[in-house]
């Protein structure tokens, strides 16, 4: 069993902005074009790819109308931390649109730590693993008031599904790349703005 630890007051504070993240990701990727090994290799591929979609999805990226005007009646300060990693294809794919939807209002303020980096993740498992990316939601006082993650639901059950039924795992990625461009990010706007109605 893990030590329970206080997230908020020794994590929150040492987060990183969506800014600072993007940046750290450019410059991991711009100072890595020659592997040493194999398993560098692999991880830089990640790497770029987790770029490239942030890259076109920083501009691309849109929220519906009914988002925007939910997110903008949002009254309470709160944060929202999230749990990942660069090499992470599903937060390449989400981050871009929790920054977005942060940016509609002053009272919801967006931070970012690196898995490996502490046990956090440890009290937020899914299904036993160290699924990310996996968002806490904070109120003013440091009250936790809902986690997400690691996946909108209908992207989490296809994902389920194919791993059960043992499908390589480059053809699991590109399925799930396939999930995330049809959706544009619908199905995660639906999810947190409910979350956010019942805080």
């Amino acid at each position: 069993m893990p030590k329970k630890i206080d997230v908020s007051r020794q994590v929150l504070d040492t987060a990183i902005s969506y800014s600072q993240y993007f940046q750290s990701l450019q410059e991991r990727v711009e100072q890595s074009q020659t592997p040493q090994n194999q398993k560098e290799e692999l991880y830089l591929k990640y790497y770029l790819l987790g770029f490239k979609r942030m890259k076109r999805l920083n501009k691309k990226a849109q929220l519906t109308a009914k988002t925007k005007a939910f997110l903008q009646n949002v009254q309470h300060k709160q944060t929202w931390l999230v749990i990942t990693e660069g090499w992470c294809g599903d937060a390449a794919h989400t981050l871009p649109y929790l920054h977005n939807m942060s940016n509609l209002n002053n009272n919801i303020s967006l931070k970012i730590i690196y898995r490996d980096n502490n046990n956090v993740i440890d009290h937020y498992l899914t299904n036993g693993g160290k699924s990310i990316p996996k968002l806490i939601a904070f109120d003013d006082e440091h009250n936790e008031l809902f986690t997400w993650g690691p996946r909108p639901q209908h992207i989490q059950k296809s994902y389920l599904r194919m791993k059960k039924d043992k499908m390589p795992f480059d053809d699991i990625t590109k399925s799930l790349q396939l999930l995330y461009n049809k959706d544009e990010g619908l199905g995660l706007q639906k999810e947190l703005c409910s979350l956010l109605q019942n805080n």
